[in-house]
């Protein structure tokens, strides 16, 4: 057997039952090297096969900003968030950080993508549009200036994947390791803590060829991130498992 563990820094990672699991398998299917050091360092891999295979993602539409901009009440100029919409996912620090930002005269606003607990309690000023179709996702990643990654706990960020492949620049948070490692490996972003959310947002906003570096940084990396890529690590992973002993 080969479990996928789609692991994160949590309470549940540590109980009894997932340990038991985790024992119980023949071969790890991980996302990143984050959580294969996290896997490691709580349960042992033990010598059992295993790969990071990642994902692959696949061709998006050509987004569409003008679309966008008639379909959502947007901003002249915005980052994005996609994503669930609950504090899990960091919007309410996220809302926080943009709220101080915007205090000392920061002139990107928010836009916030998706469905989730706190939708109808974010303020007024943050713009929400609601769950978005693949088509919506496009349009407003063409009319985002940067793309926000506030969640502390991930396994792997799609979102980072979908900004990058739209060649835009992010703005992590840096708390979270894989998302520290998935920006390092691509290139395409920056990070911030809780004291420099808005410094790195407001270089962003103000440097367009860094915007533009960054996002063609991102592109590159995202290109060969494939289907058939992760297909191939896949098989690795289970010629391995079936020649190991016993």
């Amino acid at each position: 057997s080969i479990l996928v563990p789609l692991a994160h820094e949590e309470p549940m990672l540590r109980f009894s039952t997932t340990r038991a699991v985790l024992a119980a398998a023949d071969g790890l299917a991980l996302l990143t090297p984050e959580e294969r050091r996290l896997i490691d360092d709580l349960h042992g891999i033990r010598g059992r096969p295993s790969r990071v295979v990642g994902t692959g993602i696949a061709s998006a539409p050509t987004g569409d900003a003008e679309a966008a901009r008639r379909r959502f009440d947007l901003p002249p100029r915005f980052a994005l968030y996609l994503g669930r919409v609950d504090a899990a996912k960091g919007v309410d620090a996220l809302v926080r950080q943009h709220q101080r930002y915007r205090a000392t005269g920061g002139r990107l606003g928010l836009v916030v993508a998706g469905r989730g607990s706190l939708e109808d309690r974010l303020p007024r000023w943050a713009i929400t549009t609601g769950f978005v179709s693949e088509t919506d996702r496009a349009d407003l990643l063409a009319a985002a200036e940067v793309v926000v990654l506030p969640s502390p706990y991930e396994s792997l960020s799609l979102a980072a994947l979908e900004a990058w492949q739209a060649g835009r620049p992010t703005l992590a948070n840096a708390n979270c390791e894989v998302l520290a490692g998935q920006t390092a490996r691509s290139g395409g972003g920056l990070l911030y803590d809780e004291d420099t959310y808005g410094r790195q947002l407001a270089r962003l906003a103000g440097d367009e060829p860094l915007r533009a570096r960054l996002g063609r940084e991102g592109a590159a990396w995202i290109t060969p991130q494939t289907w058939d890529a992760c297909a191939d690590r896949w098989d690795e992973l289970l010629a391995e498992l079936s020649t190991a002993p016993g």
